[in-house]
């Protein structure tokens, strides 16, 4: 007999991934963290934007379906870390918490001080 978690699709754990991170956003600002945007008219808010939510999405998505790699070509000072920390947070959650499954992540920038100082340094915080 297969257990809750078992039967859960990796659709189902894409839509889990969202509401955690919805939760997140919400503990964040309880603790005045606020993750700032800018919306289509340039106003500021706190949330990810549509495309970041959408990378998101993407990324824990290929996560779960056991991807290695997956490439995005996304403009400069888009959001893409915001979008990546999180699905590595949500990604770590599902896998070791739920799935008790062994997940390693790999950073990689074109610079390793970049790698380390903006990517690792957001992981940690």
């Amino acid at each position: 007999m297969a257990t809750v978690v078992e039967s859960l699709t990796v659709q189902d754990y894409v839509t889990l991934a969202d509401r955690l991170l919805d939760q997140f956003i919400q503990e964040l600002a309880k603790r005045e963290v606020r993750l700032e945007t800018y919306n289509d008219k340039q106003e500021i808010v706190t949330d990810l934007a549509p495309f970041q939510r959408d990378l998101f999405k993407l990324i824990v998505h290929a996560g779960l379906e056991g991807n290695e790699e997956l490439a995005t070509l996304i403009t400069r000072q888009s959001g893409k870390t915001e979008s990546v920390i999180l699905a590595v947070i949500a990604l770590v959650v599902i896998k070791l918490h739920m799935l008790k499954e062994s997940y390693g992540v790999g950073i990689f920038a074109p610079a390793r001080s970049q790698a380390i100082e903006v990517d690792r340094e957001r992981l940690r915080d």
